[in-house]
């Protein structure tokens, strides 16, 4: 159990790690994305609107504009600096003019070619490539302007690259670290289970003394003076106690599944040979057990303890069945899935029922369980059996029927 309890803290801090550091990276680099369109734009949008200044190098006014452009985080050196082309179109699309003088990679030809595909796409703005695209409407036509945004992309990549190297290494840091002090940080759990265990391992080997005394001064007093209401309470009560003491020590043994023990098992055959067992049973208190167990389902499991969870599962239906005196009992195949469902009829279970059903020493109704002697440890124990063994308990409430549906793997 400890083992899979610290598998479990690794894992599920590992993925904390992971959507941190994810959602930091993915941030970052959203982030420049989004810097990198956002200067883009403004730079295109400034190029749009003084392109014809730019052209002549009149620097008196670029700068002025440069200076009451307050968006626009550059330097009159860093206009000169882009590289960027042009075509105009009058409102026919026919070329009236391209402009190649800031790039060097395109010619006038390459220039027209590339802003004719950008116009086919429909869209006003986008990426083409290395370069950021706008289309611009101006007098009797538009202007299709390309900026060569190589060196902000290759930024990005690096800026993810680096993000994602760093990210790796945190995650290997934070693993490592999880796994090397994890022991240490379940130690206080681990320590109270242990003491539990002994606990209870001490207080039931203590109370079998007095129990036994008991048990035989109560037979001798039977003896002596023959039996009486008094006695009769008392072997009852004894009953009561041994059954108590038991069930404590196999809850706190429950925990020690040994794989050795783990088997390829006839869920099938058990679940039937079990209901034969309990049909005399349910018999003698006017009940009826109805079975429909499909063949040779197999499961890998600890034989003892599966049984011991049907027996407790059928032994709660016909203890605590109302009204309908049928306890049903089924068993499927459900994909990779061995689904058994065990249910009788119970009025008044509730949601708070439903929820602490499976803890120990709850009871759904505190008088009926003490009239059928009932401590609330049987679930409980069948819960944390099937746990052991990676299956799933539930229970489902409908028109007062109340069933218990168990999964296993098929093996």
């Amino acid at each position: 159990m400890y083992s899979r309890l610290r598998r479990n803290f690794i894992v599920i801090t590992t993925i904390a790690i992971l959507f941190i550091l994810g959602l930091t990276i993915s941030t970052i680099n959203i982030v420049t994305i989004n810097r990198t369109r956002e200067q883009a734009d403004k730079m295109i949008s400034f190029l749009y609107d003084h392109y014809e200044l730019i052209e002549i190098k009149d620097l008196r006014n670029i700068s002025e504009m440069l200076n009451r452009n307050e968006d626009l985080d550059t330097t009159l050196d860093s206009v000169y600096r882009q590289r960027f082309f042009y075509v105009e179109y009058d409102k026919d699309n026919n070329v009236l003019k391209s402009n190649t003088d800031r790039i060097v990679t395109k010619n006038k030809e390459e220039a027209i070619e590339l802003a004719n595909r950008v116009i086919k796409r429909r869209r006003t703005e986008g990426y083409y490539d290395i370069y950021r695209y706008n289309i611009k409407k101006i007098k009797d036509g538009k202007i299709v302007i390309f900026l060569d945004i190589f060196d902000e992309l290759q930024s990005q990549k690096s800026i993810l690259r680096t993000s994602l190297y760093i990210g790796i290494l945190l995650t290997s840091l934070g693993l490592i670290i999880v796994a090397v002090f994890s022991k240490k940080a379940l130690k206080p759990f681990i320590d109270n289970e242990e003491r539990q265990k002994h606990f209870i391992a001490d207080a039931s080997h203590e109370l079998k003394t007095p129990i036994s005394i008991i048990s035989a001064n109560t037979e001798m007093i039977e003896i002596l003076n023959g039996e009486s209401e008094w006695t009769e309470s008392t072997k009852n009560q004894l009953a009561r106690m041994d059954k108590l003491i038991k069930n404590l020590i196999t809850l706190s043994k429950t925990d020690e599944a040994s794989q050795e023990a783990m088997e390829k098992i006839n869920l099938s055959k058990l679940l039937v040979n079990t209901c034969k067992d309990f049909k005399g049973r349910a018999e003698i208190v006017g009940k009826t057990l109805k079975t429909e167990i499909q063949d040779d389902i197999m499961i890998l499991a600890d034989y003892e303890q599966i049984q011991q969870v049907i027996n407790i599962l059928i032994d709660n239906a016909i203890k605590y069945s109302q009204d309908d005196n049928v306890i049903l009992v089924n068993l499927n195949r459900v994909r990779k899935t061995a689904s058994m469902k065990i249910g009788n009829r119970i009025k008044n279970f509730t949601k708070e029922d439903e929820q602490q059903i499976f803890n120990r020493f709850y009871r759904a109704d505190e008088s009926r369980s003490r009239d059928t002697g009932g401590f609330g440890l049987g679930l409980s124990i069948a819960g944390k059996i099937i746990k052991l063994h990676n299956g799933k308990i539930t229970t489902t409430y409908k028109n007062e029927w109340l069933f218990f549906n168990v999964e296993f793997p098929i093996a």
